[in-house]
């Protein structure tokens, strides 16, 4: 393949380095040489991880046609010895200020920090072409809250 994208933090769902290596191996068998591998990581920060567990944060409302309001909020608890971070979304759904219905998501993302997925990348043979703090291509630096890296075969 000429291009691989790992989009909105695909590849932190793979739980263990070694899951992540494994993964990284694989796409090196079907990338093209001249190929690109694009992989979004967000930046875990000092913020994300002085979050009270027990609390739902808001994160955004939406609202459709119906006049139906969806809120998404989350909580998260943490494992930091191995990176883990156990999510439980809230989603309320509510139409004239009454609560009409409410779901619960459960997740689990691997966090990676920045110089860990650098080492990493190039561990497994990849060559870090570009990373940008957003989709935009903004340059990466240490306030981004993303990362895209942009890697091919080294």
């Amino acid at each position: 393949y000429n291009l691989i994208i790992f989009p909105y933090r695909g590849f932190q769902s793979l739980l263990s380095v070694d899951d992540q290596i494994n993964a990284l191996t694989a796409i090196r068998k079907h990338l093209d040489f001249e190929g690109r591998l694009i992989i979004d990581l967000f930046v875990p920060t000092r913020d994300l991880f002085d979050q009270n567990s027990e609390i739902f944060y808001h994160l955004r409302d939406f609202e459709d046609d119906s006049e139906t309001i969806k809120s998404l909020h989350h909580r998260s608890r943490f494992d930091h010895h191995n990176q883990l971070i156990h999510t439980q979304l809230s989603i309320s759904e509510s139409k004239d200020d009454q609560i009409t219905s409410k779901r619960y998501a459960d997740f689990t993302l691997r966090y990676l920090y920045t110089d860990e997925a650098r080492y990493l990348f190039e561990f497994c043979g990849f060559k870090i072409q570009e990373i940008s703090g957003d989709y935009d291509g903004t340059p990466y630096n240490r306030e981004a809250d993303e990362t895209i890296w942009s890697l091919s075969l080294n």
